[in-house]
């Protein structure tokens, strides 16, 4: 292994162990069900206790959750009463956190895989791995036993999946693809997000055969035939509705009350007559949440006096603020520059003339179809949503930063140079400046009000 090779493996080294700190620091320290958490866990846990319940959201982290619940019953140091002979809010949180919490770090690694993949850059693969694994939002979703971490576990590794499907020419990825996507819309039907983005991605590649247009190699794309394109999809289509329908059995088993068919009406009925458009002080618009406008409070606590001080301990869904302004910033240079590519391409094809896509393109249509695959739908929802639901889409966008970064960075100007390290110190240290929210670290009242630099915020 050479120097370089050694420090890249040293940086990859760090930051895994900074992200594994993050997400189990002091996980059982807010010893009662926080936000949503009186719902997920709750429901995995009556799985176990055998009663029925009503939810409106398929079951997959509802079972992951139960097996966390179980496991953690089963370790020889773990001291608790007998699996379900207590009430739900007498439950140990780790018991369902501890999940979460590694289902997040691997979101981070398979969504950094991706990136390795497609651009076999370290510097820029480092880039999107530290993004991934500090930003605030990202953190909080894999501490507490939502099911918010468990779209993005399966859509990344779906990511990952696309990407090994047209690079190689085995039906294995496909196969694996297809079971992913199924996983991932038991969780949430906003998991259907990726599944629009692994066939924008396949059409993507069609188009580019269809045309003659040439690919470079470093895109690593093997040609993609008419016949494997058809049963490809066939697969996407076909494979993820089978894997999805055999995952209900045990939640119908259960939940006798509605059938199969039954049970989706009243989940869409409760989503769009039920929750309403205002229907909870944290709701927010979806084109509000590239500047994190309304961030959510889970937990707020005033601690007893000390000293003269009042001291909050509060713990909020709450993005490193710099991250998400620089990276909203970078997702719209990004956009324009990949449609200003297409209509170079468009037109060479038009006129008959010998066109490419580059490695840089090809990385930039996997970008822009993954961000707005994972965040445009969200605009035709009317009921009330929340800055989580733009998790799959940020991720996107710190993609995009860190490619511009490492043009900047590239730069022949000092100057340009110069603000691609503005950009990574300022969000450094928007990271450790906020990170008492994301951890629930007590913080004096004038520290508290300092961070919340908008009404909105609080």
């Amino acid at each position: 292994m050479t120097l370089a090779n050694k420090r890249y493996a040293l940086c990859y080294l760090l930051i895994a162990c900074l992200a594994l700190f993050v997400r189990f620091y002091q996980l059982g320290d807010i010893n009662k069900p926080v936000f949503d958490e009186v719902y997920f866990p709750k429901f995995a846990y009556q799985y176990i206790q055998q009663q029925p319940f009503f939810h409106s959201h398929p079951p997959l982290a509802k079972y992951v959750l139960q097996g966390a619940i179980t496991l953690y019953h089963t370790l020889p140091w773990v001291n608790e009463p007998t699996l379900g002979s207590v009430e739900f809010s007498q439950l140990n949180p780790v018991s369902y956190r501890w999940i979460n919490a590694l289902l997040g770090f691997f979101a981070a690694m398979f969504f950094t895989l991706c990136v390795w993949k497609l651009s076999r850059s370290h510097f820029i693969t480092i880039l999107v791995f530290a993004f991934t694994c500090l930003d605030g939002a990202l953190i909080v979703a894999a501490r507490f036993g939502l099911s918010n971490v468990h779209i993005l576990f399966w859509g990344s590794l779906s990511c990952y999946l696309t990407i090994l499907t047209v690079q190689k020419n085995s039906w294995l990825y496909p196969v694996l693809l297809s079971l992913s996507l199924g996983c991932v819309v038991c969780v949430k039907w906003s998991g259907l997000s990726y599944w629009a983005f692994s066939l924008a991605i396949l059409i993507v590649l069609l188009l580019v055969k269809r045309f003659s247009i040439v690919s470079d190699t470093q895109t690593n794309i093997v040609s993609i035939s008419y016949r494997r394109f058809a049963g490809i999809v066939a697969l996407l289509l076909i494979l993820p509705i089978l894997v999805y329908s055999l995952l209900w059995i045990p939640d119908l088993k259960l939940n006798t009350k509605y059938d199969f068919v039954e049970t989706h009406q009243q989940f869409f009925s409760y989503h769009k007559n039920r929750v309403t458009e205002d229907a909870h002080p944290y709701c927010s618009k979806w084109y509000s949440w590239p500047v994190m406008q309304r961030p959510i409070s889970y937990y707020f606590e005033k601690l007893p006096v000390e000293n003269g001080q009042q001291c909050y301990k509060n713990i909020h869904s709450f993005g490193n603020p710099l991250l998400y302004w620089w990276s909203s910033l970078a997702m719209l240079v990004l956009t324009l520059w990949t449609l200003s590519q297409l209509i170079n391409i468009v037109k060479s094809v038009v006129r008959r003339e010998q066109s490419s896509i580059t490695q840089p393109q090809f990385i930039s249509l996997f970008i822009v179809c993954g961000y707005f695959a994972c965040w445009l739908p969200w605009t035709l929802v009317s009921r009330c949503t929340f800055l989580y639901h733009y998790q799959s889409a940020s991720v996107f966008s710190f993609f995009a930063l860190a490619v511009l970064l490492v043009r900047l960075q590239n730069s022949k100007s000092t100057y340009v140079r110069f603000t691609a390290w503005v950009i990574l110190l300022s969000i450094a240290m928007s990271f450790i400046y906020w990170l008492p929210f994301q951890l629930g670290i007590p913080v004096e009242k004038s520290a508290f009000y300092q961070r919340m630099w908008f009404s909105s915020w609080i």
